[in-house]
Formats: C-alpha cells, sequence, structure tokens
C-alpha cells in the first residue's frame, strides 16, 4: 500500500481474491487506522509541548505578549 496515494480502504477490500484474504485485508486496514491514530496523538502531544515552551520562553524572556502559536486550538480528538 502507498503512504501517500489515493488508494480506498475499498478499492483493497475489493482486491481479495478470497474471504479469508478478505479478513486478512480488513486486519491489515485496522491495523493501519490504529497506526495512524497513534501518529496523530504524537504530533498532538508534539505541538501542545511546543505552545508550552514558546509560552515559557517569552515568559523568562519578559515578553508582555503571548506568542501567536500558543494561542492555536485544537478542536477535539481526531476523526475515526
Amino acid at each position: 500500500m502507498a503512504e501517500n496515494g489515493k488508494i480506498t480502504y475499498w478499492s483493497i477490500l475489493f482486491k481479495a481474491s478470497s474471504f479469508a484474504d478478505m479478513l486478512n485485508r480488513v486486519d491489515t486496514i485496522n491495523e493501519i487506522a490504529l497506526a495512524d491514530t497513534r501518529m496523530l496523538e504524537k504530533m498532538e502531544q508534539t505541538l501542545m509541548h511546543f505552545r508550552i515552551s514558546s509560552l515559557a520562553i517569552a515568559l523568562f524572556a519578559g515578553s508582555t505578549a503571548i506568542p501567536a502559536s500558543s494561542m492555536l486550538s485544537y478542536s477535539g480528538n481526531p476523526p475515526n
């Protein structure tokens, strides 16, 4: 499967050669989706650490302006 391609989950399932192959493909798709979710969570944590660090640096430097990056908000959990 391609990381940046236009392959859909449906196209992967429809290429199954048997019912067992389709079940294996479903498992693979679930593993990929779980890995994607974990990656998004790591990215969210990294962004939060960056915002906290930026704010701490600004406060330590005596700046009265809050960095714009610390004002950005995340709207919630990644989509399922």
